[in-house]
């Protein structure tokens, strides 16, 4: 409804008529160009997946009449564009962008043939419209800093009716005039150096894959630009729970291992997608937009998604190692030269594979995946592992703590039992309720950090096992809209906070999950929280692992029946501390340490005592120059044969010596906590 406004006003205030196509008609585009030939049309709008099968109409050279095409209603390609000009010269094509909330078009944009920034603007603000780029904390972004679009102006809707929770999170007060209104958008962009806008998508496509936060616009840009891809679209798929990785759907004739390497000649590794597939079409919604959930699952596999040769292994020991890979990055086959890390391992999935290796036998380390990351390499450097069998009964009674356990407690904290961390899934919706609950508690069961208490002391913090029952387990469920609605993001949230500030670090749990399920469809997604104390991001791929073979046991009328258990927390505790009283038997080793730590001065600050929060943060943001990011991704890992991490926190380091005048200072890091102490465990 939102653009047939102008579409019915512009005809009448310029003395035009308007031709109105047949119903669908706008998906028949022989159709389309006859009737733009018999009609005489000169002006028209498209959705961009619609303009782009539009240009490929053999009978568009008819179309002599056409004079301007508006574009709106989602992101308009670099390539699109170009292909626009060379089929229709004699026209004129504008990027139009605008949310129903405010009078539909707020930025115009004049499009020209081959950009030399390969970018397509959405433009400037119309006249009686502000436009914003601001940051999570409403701050101005500056010039090709990504932010979230605001929009002001007498234009900006009053809000939505019978929804006051829902126009107090979209239409917020201005902070650049007193007493104005700014809609929030909820879409990312970023000024550029000529006073216009680029649109970078929506902040909910927003993906991070091992960490780094990516811009799929900047992917499909560069994909699009490669011989042989006529259309291409990437996504962040996660078929498997707690594995995202990118896919991108390619139209064309391009080879997937041509595309692979051209794209890791100018994108970082990490920015690579993972796997390729090629269709005849991209699919497109009824409104000629693009259709996210027809997108097919590519095979998992490297050489396999790609579509080389696999390489079979060579020996049964490559074997068993292939089929380790396959297991845990959950790929339909695997190539003996296939690169662990290009296939979607990470640190932490590498050391599921040596824990999942030892099962079997084999003796590898995770440094080993980083020196050697295909199983051609890595065979040769694999031992034989010693069976050990851990224990398997519940583990109850005291244990002591590690030392980042005791470092969080000693914060003082104010609600200690409140530091969790939250995941959600996708869950198959056929799966009922009870079955959910019967499967958590197995799982609570099975794994017995999620049973941990603490309990202070007159001589400090301690913790036990408690035993396995319901009380350990904080469960709930919810309908909620549509998911993707504000409103259900708003239920969502609002059982979330339940759930993550019901902890009890004396009582319990410390963990616990709320299902919702759509009132209408059968739509589940399960929201699963623990505290930090008693799980950490490697533990969540276990649980989900468990979590879902409990749910198929259960459903299939069994017993949930989890796999062996591997060491212990209660075992790891008691190998890091002896692992600790061998290195504090080393009178110097402890000596050069605390020397270390002792000369590491604090930082100087403006005003010493203030709480240190999530909430007391400033950010700065400064914007490196296109050489100095080409250094930092292409040219720093051959130079220093050192990652961009470590080169930026040299730097940092560097910086801050400089700063306090001191030779030397401390940079605490977070690691998986999961360090090899000599012996032979399986944690």
């Amino acid at each position: 409804f939102d653009v047939s406004v102008w579409e019915f006003f512009w005809p009448l205030i310029t003395g035009a008529a308007v031709v109105v196509a047949k119903p669908d008609g706008h998906r028949d585009t022989a159709y389309l160009a006859e009737l733009i030939e018999r009609q005489r049309v000169s002006v028209m709008h498209f959705v961009p997946s619609m303009l782009r099968a539009f240009v490929e109409e053999p009978g568009l050279d008819r179309c002599t009449s056409l004079r301007r095409v508006v574009c709106s209603g989602e992101a308009l390609p670099y390539d699109l564009v170009n292909r626009f000009f060379a089929r229709l010269p004699q026209a004129k094509l504008a990027n139009l962008y605008g949310p129903t909330e405010a009078a539909v078009d707020v930025t115009a944009w004049e499009c020209v043939p081959r950009d030399p920034r390969g970018i397509v603007p959405i433009g400037r603000a119309v006249p009686n419209t502000q436009m914003h780029v601001l940051d999570a904390r409403l701050q101005s972004a500056p010039v090709g800093v990504p932010g979230e679009l605001y929009i002001g102006g007498v234009q900006v809707g009053m809000g939505y009716v019978n929804r006051p929770e829902l126009t107090a999170e979209r239409f917020v007060a201005d902070p650049f005039n007193p007493g104005g209104r700014l809609y929030r958008t909820g879409d990312l962009g970023r000024w550029l150096e000529d006073g216009s806008i680029e649109y970078l998508g929506r902040i909910d496509d927003q993906v991070k894959i091992r960490g780094f936060r990516i811009e799929l616009g900047e992917i499909q840009h560069v994909l699009s630009e490669q011989r042989g891809v006529k259309q291409a679209v990437v996504i962040a798929r996660e078929d498997v729970p707690g594995s995202p990785r990118l896919v991108a759907y390619v139209v064309g004739d391009a080879d997937h291992g041509v595309l692979r390497t051209a794209l890791g000649r100018v994108l970082p590794e990490y920015m690579v997608p993972a796997a390729f597939v090629t269709m005849d079409a991209i699919p497109v919604t009824a409104n000629g937009k693009l259709d996210r959930k027809a997108l097919p699952a590519p095979a998992r596999g490297g050489a396999a998604a790609s579509g080389e040769a696999i390489q079979a292994p060579a020996s049964d020991l490559e074997s068993t190692l292939a089929s380790i890979w396959a297991e845990v990055l959950r790929l339909d086959a695997v190539s003996a030269t296939d690169n662990f890390f290009e296939v979607g391992g990470d640190s932490i999935l590498s050391i599921q594979i040596c824990a999942k290796a030892r099962r079997h036998g084999i003796l590898i380390t995770p440094n080993q995946l980083f020196d050697y990351p295909t199983i051609t390499e890595l065979a040769p450097h694999a031992r034989q592992a010693v069976a050990t069998l851990a224990e398997q009964g519940p583990v109850t009674g005291e244990t002591p703590l590690i030392p980042i356990q005791q470092w969080l407690l000693d914060q003082d904290l104010a609600n200690p039992s409140q530091w969790n961390a939250a995941i959600m899934l996708e869950v198959p919706g056929r799966i009922d309720d009870l079955t959910f609950r019967r499967a958590l508690l197995a799982v609570v069961s099975h794994h017995d950090a999620l049973r941990l208490r603490y309990e202070q002391a007159g001589t400090g913090w301690k913790q036990r096992f408690d035993t396995p029952d319901a009380t350990n387990l904080s469960f709930d469920t919810a309908l909620v809209d549509h998911f993707g609605s504000v409103a259900a993001d708003a239920s969502i949230e609002r059982h979330g906070t339940t759930l993550q500030t019901g902890f009890d670090l004396a009582r319990g749990p410390v963990f616990g999950a709320v299902l919702f399920r759509e009132r209408e469809g059968e739509g589940a997604r399960l929201l699963m929280a623990a505290h930090h104390l008693v799980l950490d991001g490697f533990s969540w791929r276990l649980i989900i692992e468990d979590l879902m073979l409990a749910c198929e046991q259960i459903g299939r009328g069994e017993s949930p029946a989890l796999p062996a258990k591997t060491n212990s927390f209660r075992d790891w505790v008691e190998a890091l501390t002896r692992h600790t009283r061998v290195i504090s038997s080393s009178a110097d080793e402890r000596s050069w340490w605390m020397d270390e730590v002792s000369a590491a001065p604090a930082l100087p600050v403006d005003h010493a005592g203030a709480d240190n929060l999530e909430s007391s943060t400033t950010v700065h943001t400064i914007t490196l120059d296109d050489r100095a990011t080409r250094a930092l991704l292409h040219d720093v890992p051959g130079a220093y044969r050192a990652q961009m991490n470590d080169v930026l926190i040299a730097a940092l380091g560097m910086a801050l010596r400089d700063w306090v005048k001191r030779p030397a200072l401390r940079i605490d890091m977070m690691g998986h906590g999961r360090e090899p102490l000599g012996e032979d465990r399986d944690v």
